[in-house]
Order: C-alpha cells, then sequence, then structure tokens
C-alpha cells in the first residue's frame, strides 16, 4: 500500500508519495519535508493560513477527468471525458495527453473527439454516467471530477466547480 500526502492551500500544492516502511515515522516525514517549507510560505506570502493534510491509500488504476456538462457544443446531455490508461494524475501533470470523448448521458453514446492510443473506455460508460448524475443530485452544478477506475469500481478523487463561462 501507497499512501499519497497532500499540502493544499488556494495555488498550494506539494505531494510526496510514503512508502510503507515510512508509515510509523510519518510525523517525522511531515514535518521534514512539508512543514518547515509550509511556515516559510505562510510567513512570506500568508498569515493566518492552517495546514490541511490528507493522507488517503493509492489507488492503481485507469482514469482522467470528467466535466460533467459538455463544454464544446454546450449541450446538458454530454459530458466530456479524458480518459488515460495510465491513471489522472498522467492528465493532471500533462505526462499523458489521454483520449477525450464526448458521451450523451441519456442514450450513452459515444464520439472520440482525440485518440491517442486505443483503450476499452465504452466497458466504464455506465459507472460513470451514474456517478455523474449522482454528482449533479448533490451538486447542483457543473464539476470537474478527477476518478479512478480499479477493478470494476469508481473512485472520485476530487471535484470542483468549472465554471462555463
Amino acid at each position: 500500500m501507497k499512501i499519497l500526502t497532500i499540502l493544499q492551500e488556494p495555488g498550494l500544492f506539494y505531494s510526496k508519495i510514503i512508502d510503507k516502511k515510512e508509515i510509523e515515522n510519518i510525523e517525522k516525514i511531515i514535518k521534514k519535508n512539508m512543514y518547515d517549507e509550509f511556515l516559510k510560505i505562510r510567513k512570506k506570502y500568508f498569515h493566518n493560513i492552517k495546514l490541511n493534510l490528507l493522507i488517503q491509500q493509492y489507488i492503481d488504476g485507469k482514469g482522467g477527468v470528467i466535466v460533467t456538462k459538455d463544454f464544446i457544443t454546450r449541450s446538458p446531455n454530454n459530458i466530456i471525458l479524458s480518459f488515460s490508461k495510465y491513471g489522472p494524475s498522467y492528465i493532471t501533470s500533462g505526462k499523458d495527453k489521454g483520449n477525450l470523448y464526448m458521451i450523451n448521458k441519456k442514450n450513452k453514446k459515444i464520439i472520440t473527439l482525440e485518440k491517442i492510443y486505443e483503450d476499452k473506455v465504452s466497458n466504464y460508460v455506465d459507472i460513470i454516467i451514474e456517478t455523474v448524475n449522482f454528482l449533479e443530485k448533490i451538486f447542483h452544478t457543473t464539476l470537474e471530477v478527477e476518478y479512478v477506475i480499479s477493478n470494476s469500481n469508481i473512485y472520485i478523487l476530487q471535484a470542483r466547480n468549472f465554471n462555463l463561462k
């Protein structure tokens, strides 16, 4: 198991993969690798910000980013989906463009916008559409969603408001 730690403040992201052997010393590692840097940044740029630490189990799988409303044609019936065979971190870091799709939420028709390599995105359309519909019912807004698919399960890594202006 791998643990991902993230220091996150507006405009500031820092992450480090910590191996299982290091978990016992996690407090020491955080202070050594992140806390001093955090204090320097806070002193220089911010006042009164707090440290937020998220510890997650690393999930290996395929994934990418979903925008829950089509920002290309502006159709409320479509979603835009990027899909990487390497996982969403490759898309968000720019290491992989992934394949880009437009998917109709009602009839589940897939339109390929850009394809770099073969994938099996059609195998995951049902679970992706179900997840998008669920999230839209909760948040009542257009979202940008990072996801991973592993062992036929979908994991939402983060979801944030997406402005269509």
